[in-house]
């Protein structure tokens, strides 16, 4: 297995390479499951380079989410969709919580409408607050008129 044709790369113990280096990876490499996962947890952006395969694979999705919600954009249209993978992104700086939260609903059927903007609301406020419950799905969170 080679990163570039004749530099050979062990997967033996840690795998250690910049962060950038999936970018010219070649194919066998951007479908290796180990590889990408070490790079996407170095550089969640890398996901960009991984195969179509891997960019679909929900731990891999996860732990480049993990390390930058940005990536979420990498990911395929079905983890784009993924309810777990869009709030991970969300809670790790995605640059627009509003769309992702938006996103979210649209991929759930609910429709976009006013009467769901409290909705969104509340998904955001749940996952700006650092003190929130693992265990609570800010799907389930109402909206408590005081």
């Amino acid at each position: 297995m080679a990163l570039v044709d004749d530099q050979p790369l062990s997967l033996e113990g840690p795998i250690s390479f910049p962060d950038f280096a999936l970018r010219y990876a070649g194919p066998e490499l951007r479908n290796n499951f180990d590889v990408v996962l070490a790079s996407v947890k170095k550089n969640g952006e890398s996901l960009e380079f991984a195969s179509d395969a891997l960019r679909g694979d929900k731990a891999v999705v996860m732990a480049a989410v993990q390390n930058n919600g940005k990536a979420l954009r990498f990911a395929s249209p079905a983890m784009q969709n993924d309810a777990d993978v869009v709030l991970c992104a969300v809670e790790n700086d995605h640059p627009n919580p509003t769309a992702a939260a938006q996103q979210l609903l649209q991929s759930m059927g609910i429709p976009q409408e006013p009467s769901n903007h409290n909705l969104i609301r509340n998904m955001i406020g749940y996952l700006a607050r650092a003190d929130h419950e693992p265990d609570v799905h800010p799907l389930s969170i109402t909206d408590r008129q005081h």
